[in-house]
């Protein structure tokens, strides 16, 4: 259920699609600032702190906010 909002999520956030939990969040944004606002953006929908996230994939960030839930 998580996994299936936070793709949602990002796509919205982000104007794409195709995003899966083997997609690494680094490679949907441009730069740090986009992907800090990419973040942002999910810790306040899910209400949770989320550390460093370049080099993790939407499955594991999934995991870590249901970890925090």
């Amino acid at each position: 259920m998580i996994l299936v909002k936070l793709i949602e999520l990002i796509c919205e956030e982000l104007g794409i699609d195709g995003v899966d939990e083997t997609t690494a969040l680094g490679s949907l944004v441009e730069d740090e600032f986009e992907l800090g606002e990419l973040i942002q953006t999910v810790e306040d929908a899910f209400a949770v702190e989320i550390g460093d996230t370049e080099d993790i994939t939407v499955g594991e960030l999934a995991d870590m906010i249901a970890s925090q839930s």
